[in-house]
């Protein structure tokens, strides 16, 4: 089996995010039965969320943050949680209490077993300019917008994400291979999503267009936990046949 895309869904439609307030919520309803659930959560500024939960149980934050800290300020930061069940879920993202803008997106997959993230394989950038070299976890860097993403080849299909806060005035549209997720344009910045449309193994892009303007992204893949080899004990026989 394989992980494969499910549904979306976003805290905000319009034009204005959360602001001044202690959490905001929003339901997401998936279209199946879904496995697991991805949260990217944007900040117009200094990182500004504190947890987030679906369906009362806390998330798990991905220990990677995207950072802008040139002349726009903005920040956004994933959190997953597998085996989430069925139905329609209240998303819930708890924050500072300040004017800080804040904006979430949730995506649910489904899959035949457990979930995970592919830690190794997060790619994180913040900076000035999208086609030059960027802050990153694992060594890449953006090009065109889109992240050559790696899943480890666990052995089955993986989907990848990315998060996109944008300096512009509008954000990007999806690059080669991706599929624009929900987004905000927020005026003289915007955050957007994207998804790999295909779902695969090994290193695969995901992402936006070109833009040349300051970003701040998180890049993942969404994998089938890789099933571990068991090993029989070895006994004092099996020691001494294998001394013979």
């Amino acid at each position: 089996m394989a992980v494969a895309y499910d549904a979306q869904s976003e805290s905000h439609t319009g034009a204005t995010g959360n602001a001044s307030s202690a959490s905001f919520t929003w339901n997401h309803t998936p279209t199946g039965t879904p496995r697991g659930a991805l949260v990217f959560v944007f900040s117009i500024g200094a990182l500004t969320d504190t947890s987030v939960t679906y369906d009362g149980v806390t998330m798990t934050a991905v220990p990677y943050t995207g950072t802008d800290t040139d002349t726009e300020l903005g920040a956004v930061r994933a959190y997953y949680l597998d085996n989430v069940g069925a139905g329609t879920k209240a998303v819930v993202v708890n924050r500072t209490n300040n004017a800080v803008v804040m904006y979430a997106v949730c995506f649910t997959v489904t899959a035949a077993g457990a979930t995970e993230v592919h830690l190794p394989g997060v790619i994180t950038e913040g900076g000035s300019a999208q086609n030059t070299a960027a802050s990153t976890s694992s060594g890449g860097t953006q090009a065109a917008g889109l992240l050559s993403i790696d899943d480890g080849s666990p052995g089955t299909n993986s989907v990848r994400f990315m998060g996109q806060y944008y300096g512009g005035s509008a954000p990007l549209a999806a690059g080669t291979g991706s599929t624009q997720g929900p987004i905000i344009d927020l005026g003289s910045f915007g955050c957007g999503t994207y998804r790999e449309t295909t779902a695969g193994q090994g290193a695969r892009d995901v992402g936006s267009g070109a833009g040349t303007d300051d970003l701040a992204t998180v890049a993942l893949a969404v994998r089938e936990t890789p099933a571990v080899a068991a090993f029989l004990p070895v006994t004092r026989q099996m020691t001494q046949l294998l001394a013979q």
